[in-house]
């Protein structure tokens, strides 16, 4: 039997007896007879506990005590997860901002440059113009 199988056997036993059913007899049956001899005193102990042991009610005040910490525990768990979700806001405001700075930088870059080229193109023409010979027609 590996131990995973005798972990499962004892959590099993350990079910049925706090549900005050004893199945000792039944898994000692279901478990082949060379791996008994370990199984049967453990789960004899098992039981002999089970019948001294009694249920204890705890103190008021631990009870008190320790929903109180439970408490701040959840307050500083719920606190530290509103400073996370605040940070990745911040870093996604900050790469949103980022995005519109390149943006508006490319397309300030573009509209420069348009208005460039037709600055070039109005003053070429007009040099073209110029040099261009006049020239009369003869009636």
């Amino acid at each position: 039997m590996t131990d995973e199988e005798l972990i499962e056997l004892l959590n099993t036993h350990a079910d049925s007896l706090r549900q005050e059913a004893d199945l000792t007899e039944e898994l000692l049956a279901a478990t082949p007879d060379a791996e008994r001899g370990p199984l049967k005193p453990l789960l004899a102990l098992a039981r002999r506990l089970k019948a001294i042991l009694l249920p204890v009610e705890p103190r008021r005040d631990f009870v008190a005590e320790l929903k109180g910490e439970l408490r701040a525990q959840l307050r500083e768990a719920a606190a530290r997860q509103e400073e996370r979700k605040r940070k990745v806001i911040w870093i996604a405001a900050g790469l949103g901002g980022l995005v519109y700075f390149i943006g508006l930088a490319v397309v300030s870059v573009r509209l420069s440059l348009a208005m460039l080229s037709f600055i070039a193109g109005l003053l070429g023409w007009r040099l073209t113009r110029r040099a261009a010979p006049k020239t009369r027609v003869a009636s």
